[in-house]
């Protein structure tokens, strides 16, 4: 399994079962009918006030399950289950809106000078 999802909970899945063009919701909690085969951690909401099952896709056959629930994005969180409040990444997403292209790499350029200076190791 890839590192990037190795033991993350997945905070959400951004789901589109008709299609990348029709309605499409996100989906933070695991259903009650999901596999047991799929791991879940329960974690404390701040938005919903409650406790959410949140997948953890940390074997190919999870996230095949969740892809099969039509979730085409896939949002993990930047710690790991077992060291939640310490994020071991960092991502960033640089959308260009209506900045032309090369100003995202000039950017993305940029960033990765100050995480290699910073010691981080950039991806």
């Amino acid at each position: 399994m890839d590192a990037a999802l190795s033991h993350r909970s997945a905070s959400g899945a951004h789901a589109f079962p008709d299609g990348i063009n029709g309605k499409s919701f996100f989906q933070k909690d695991a259903p009650e009918y999901a596999q047991a085969f799929v791991r879940t951690i329960t974690i404390w909401s701040e938005d919903s006030q409650r406790e959410l099952d949140y997948f953890v896709c940390d074997n190919e056959s999870s996230l095949l399950y969740i892809a099969n629930m039509a979730a085409i994005l896939l949002h993990v969180w930047s710690s790991r289950v077992e060291t939640l409040e310490a994020p071991d990444w960092c991502i960033l997403d640089l959308d260009p809106k209506d900045a032309p292209f090369t100003d995202v790499v000039t950017v993305a350029q940029a960033v990765r000078r100050c995480a290699t200076i910073s010691a981080c190791r950039p991806v």
